[in-house]
């Protein structure tokens, strides 16, 4: 049987750390979401600039909007972090 008892300091380094863990978790799952964004809406592009123009224009094109929203999201950010 548990008894009861108030916390104590090793109970809240024990909830400071978890709170690191997930928020590094948190943060990973976020870049992770923005990779599969930024895939979903190249491969639109391709999708849509293949059907309207001929291969190399539309891979060219998509291309630079992959290289787009790497830069936007996360080449300038890290770089305006440091």
């Amino acid at each position: 049987m548990e008894t009861a008892r108030a916390p104590d300091a090793r109970d809240e380094t024990v909830a400071e750390r978890d709170d690191r863990n997930l928020a590094e978790l948190l943060q990973e799952l976020r870049v992770a979401g923005l990779v599969v964004v930024g895939l979903a809406v190249s491969a639109a592009v391709l999708l849509v600039t293949g059907y309207v123009a001929s291969v190399v224009p539309a891979i060219l094109i998509t291309v630079f909007v992959a290289c787009a929203f790497g830069l936007l999201w996360f080449a300038f950010p890290l770089a305006r972090r440091r």
